[in-house]
């Protein structure tokens, strides 16, 4: 049997699209997980994750301070590699561990690596470098799934550097994959244009949709009120609540609001508790679970915000596709690559300019016709059949069996 290693530098939980792949993987192949624990609300989530899987090996690194050695070491790599980016800006392994300490931390793990494979599967640019550095080293192929526009993300600290440092490793290393996946059609735009000639290799989008089968469509409304739901992995600041909660508060007569996620505290307590008459609280749970869940409600919340970043212009985010499958009325802000979607499928919902005026007479909009919504489930669901991950599947499927 082929083997194929995954690596990832965030957590399963964190990491959905990996997931997946790995349900498909290993219907065919020996496959083999590094990915990241963060001692958080997503190891147990990992941990049921990894059940469902028996026979893949699952490998941890810390994302923590412990152990102490190879934290200490990652920090001191990340430091030095930022000093010298400055006299060596055209060194991979710089650019990479400049990046992210957990470049270097997966880069010293597959170092020690000894296990034979017959591709590498690489999410998250701080994986990478270290994926081409193990695939070159075993003289095996590598790809890489580009789930967000890594370039235009907001970044903390240095900015123009870290954003040069981000588009080099692309342009460099995107190059010597054996093919590049990508989450929306606006991202594989923006990656395509780093390169001055065509990218020669395969490059192809992979929507961030579900199986058809998770999603248990309820016909019968969840509840007399209109019933809204966001989810997210961090219930927090800087996410568009902040929009339109306030709003959604005005109508708590009419409707509610269920939020499912890891709950920020500070946010809470500055934030929510002042609308808790409108709001209940979920925690994060399996995604299987998550899209049972999501059926029982009537609209789904999809608020990217431009201003945040790049990336929140050009992603198309679980969010969506999972509100689309589970049959809800999405009211999506209008960022480029939310508009596009839902142009493309305009029975789903309806796109929301980003201000409190244009939310306020959507939400009227939508109470106006709530009955209208909660008879829509069933079309609505039906128009998503095409967008299901047994669909997309076979795009990562094809791209497989030409090499394996």
């Amino acid at each position: 049997m082929k083997r194929i290693l995954f690596l990832t530098s965030n957590s399963l939980a964190t990491n959905p699209r990996l997931v997946k792949e790995l349900a498909l993987a290993v219907k065919q192949f020996e496959c083999t997980v590094i990915s990241f624990k963060f001692y958080n609300w997503s190891d147990a989530l990992d941990d049921e994750i990894k059940t469902f899987f028996p026979n893949v090996a699952f490998r941890e690194l810390s994302a923590g301070r412990k152990p102490l050695i190879p934290w200490l070491c990652s920090s001191i790599a990340v430091r030095l590699s930022q000093i010298l980016y400055p006299l060596f800006r055209n060194n991979l392994l710089l650019n990479s561990f400049a990046h992210s300490k957990r470049s270097f931390l997966l880069w010293t793990a597959l170092m020690r690596h000894t296990k034979k494979y017959d591709l590498v599967i690489a999410h998250n640019l701080a994986s990478l470098y270290p994926a081409f550095s193990f695939a070159m080293g075993n003289n095996i192929p590598f790809a890489f799934d580009l789930e967000d526009y890594h370039p235009g993300e907001s970044i903390g600290s240095n900015p123009e550097n870290e954003i040069s440092r981000r588009k080099y490793l692309m342009a460099k290393l995107l190059p010597e994959t054996l093919y590049v996946s990508y989450a929306s059609p606006l991202i594989g735009d923006a990656f395509l244009s780093l390169f001055t000639d065509n990218f020669k290799k395969r490059h192809f989008l992979v929507n961030n949709s579900f199986l058809s089968k998770d999603f248990n469509i309820t016909l019968e409304p969840a509840s007399e009120k209109l019933s809204f739901v966001w989810f997210s992995q961090h219930i927090s600041f800087g996410r568009g609540l902040e929009l339109v909660v306030p709003i959604l508060y005005q109508y708590r007569d009419q409707l509610s609001l269920t939020l499912i996620g890891n709950l920020n505290k500070n946010f809470y307590q500055s934030f929510l508790k002042e609308y808790d008459e409108v709001i209940s609280f979920t925690a994060s749970m399996a995604q299987k679970e998550l899209h049972i869940a999501l059926t029982a409600f009537d609209i789904g919340l999809a608020i990217e915000l431009s201003a945040v970043d790049l990336n929140r212009e050009l992603c198309l985010t679980n969010k969506i596709f999972a509100y689309c499958q589970a049959g809800l009325y999405i009211l999506a802000t209008d960022t480029n690559a939310q508009q596009l979607f839902m142009n493309q499928y305009q029975n789903v919902g309806e796109v929301v300019k980003q201000s409190a005026e244009e939310f306020e007479t959507s939400i009227q909009s939508v109470l106006a016709k709530a009955d209208e919504i909660k008879r829509g489930r069933e079309s609505r669901s039906t128009t998503s059949k095409q967008l299901a991950w047994e669909h997309e599947s076979e795009k990562l499927l094809n791209a497989w069996s030409l090499l394996l």
